[in-house]
């Protein structure tokens, strides 16, 4: 073989010339390099993915925002309700202290719609992008539901705008509102729910078209974990279920990567359990009943009971209906009255089962003080301790794997079963956590790695990895 000549030409590889192709050649690379896709979620069968493919679990909180939880009138009438801020601060505190990683916010049509022009209203746009701004920030996920209490703030709660109540309404009311229930059961309540799921007056249409354009502003946006169709649908099985299949397919025709989120029949809060139709098995979509057995079901008694029965048999039946229809399992509001040791009892049995069957959730809610107090403040908004001390835990985050089971001990320490293995993300809050944490996996001890804030990275089996794994962490 001869010898390959060198060209006289040639410079050491040490030398300036050569140190300058390769730099020039690694900062080509970077800029070439194809931006990486913004933080989102998907759904798979009965999984909630990340960007890595990793099976995400969530544990969040709702939070009715002034300005957005729209309950006012420009006509004199009283408001509904007093709805506080929320603020960047108010946001820290939930993530790190508590260790939540989402946010459910409510948003309305009223407020996103309020005549019927075919535009959103830019302010109040602007106000809904200022939250998702603060989760995109302080990397929490957010949920926007598209929430209705009683249908419409002009006849009950929270909902639709006034031009969207068919038939129009004999009456329209004002606050302080102290009758939801009597709302709620009125007859321009339900006739405006028959008339929107039985497709009438063109109702439904105006809302899908809504659902169409808000997808739209939401696209690409880091850190929406989903959209909400519809809270607490009132109404028959199957026209329920229809409209959601109609919503899905509004929403997917635009940005078939949104992850839809979609709820049952309301009568579910009241019967623990609704029908499936053999389940709508829908592509990138999450199931999202509302759990409140003892509260609205069973004795009613807030758990004075303290009878397990109906709290597990709602979680069970959760499960079997999110498999049917071939979903993850996203309870979107949970909650009972804090001010009583039997409500924070329950509150913590609940949280239990709903990692026994690989839920999702989102507390029922941050801060109120006009219906019965229900918030983590009390009404001189002193922070309520015991409560904080029931809903801060640790969350299996992100696990590289398909998740088998999960559960956080009366010491807070966090086991997760999964097959897989590589980098997992654990939330753990600053309380509970103090002095950090220990992890072992396998028995065998791994290393706790600070990520951000209130999120750790521990390593437990290999990627690709079919065998089957138990990671624990543990406060120091």
């Amino acid at each position: 073989m001869v010898p390959r000549r060198r060209s006289p030409f040639a410079r050491a590889p040490g030398s300036s010339l050569t140190a300058l192709a390769a730099a020039l050649s690694a900062s080509l690379a970077v800029a070439c390099a194809p931006e990486p896709p913004p933080p989102s979620l998907r759904a798979e069968g009965a999984r909630l993915l990340d960007e890595q493919g990793r099976e995400v679990t969530l544990h969040g909180i709702n939070a009715r925002v002034e300005g957005i939880f729209d309950v006012t009138f420009d006509d004199g009438r009283l408001p509904l309700q007093q709805i506080p801020p929320f603020t960047k601060d108010d946001l820290i505190f939930l993530r790190d202290e508590l260790g939540i990683n989402a946010l459910r916010l409510p948003i309305n049509w009223s407020g996103l719609e309020p005549d019927e022009s075919g535009s959103i209203d830019a302010a109040y746009l602007a106000r809904v992008d200022g939250v998702l701004d603060l989760c995109a920030e302080l990397a929490v996920w957010c949920l926007v539901d598209l929430h209705q209490d009683a249908y419409s703030k002009e006849i009950g709660e929270d909902g639709a705008p006034l031009w969207a109540i068919q038939p129009p309404p004999p009456a329209l009311l004002g606050g302080p509102l102290t009758n939801l229930e009597e709302r709620r059961l009125s007859k321009p309540v339900l006739d405006a729910f028959y008339t929107f799921f039985s497709g009438g007056a063109g109702v439904q249409d105006a809302f899908l078209d809504l659902l169409a354009r808000l997808t739209t502003h939401l696209q690409d946006k880091p850190y929406v974990m989903g959209l909400e169709v519809f809270n607490e649908p009132v109404g028959d099985d199957l026209p329920i279920l229809g409209f959601s299949q109609r919503a899905i397919a509004t929403i997917h025709d635009i940005d078939p990567t949104r992850v839809v989120v979609w709820e049952p029949n309301a009568i579910r809060n009241l019967q623990d359990t609704t029908r499936t139709d053999g389940g709508l098995k829908q592509n990138n979509d999450a199931y999202a009943p509302h759990l409140y057995p003892e509260v609205f079901s069973g004795r009613r008694d807030l758990w004075e009971s303290r009878d397990p029965a109906r709290l597990v048999l709602t979680c069970d039946n959760a499960r079997v209906e999110a498999d049917e229809h071939d979903a993850p399992l996203v309870v979107t509001e949970f909650g009972n009255a804090p001010q009583f040791d039997h409500g924070l009892d329950w509150i913590d049995r609940m949280q239990h089962e709903m990692d026994r069957v690989r839920a999702s959730r989102f507390l029922w809610v941050y801060e109120e003080i006009s219906q019965g107090e229900w918030g983590l403040f009390d009404a001189g908004r002193a922070l309520r301790e015991p409560l904080v001390d029931v809903i801060a835990r640790p969350t299996a985050e992100a696990i590289a794997g398909t998740v088998l089971s999960t559960a956080v001990l009366d010491d807070d320490t966090l086991r997760v079963t999964f097959t897989g293995g590589g980098t997992h993300a654990v939330r753990l809050p600053t309380r509970g956590f103090p002095d950090g944490a220990a992890a072992t996996c396998d028995a065998a001890a791994v290393d706790v790695t600070a990520v951000r804030d209130s999120l750790f990275a521990v390593v437990c089996g290999e990627d690709g990895d079919a065998d089957e794994h138990t990671l624990i962490v543990s406060p120091r």
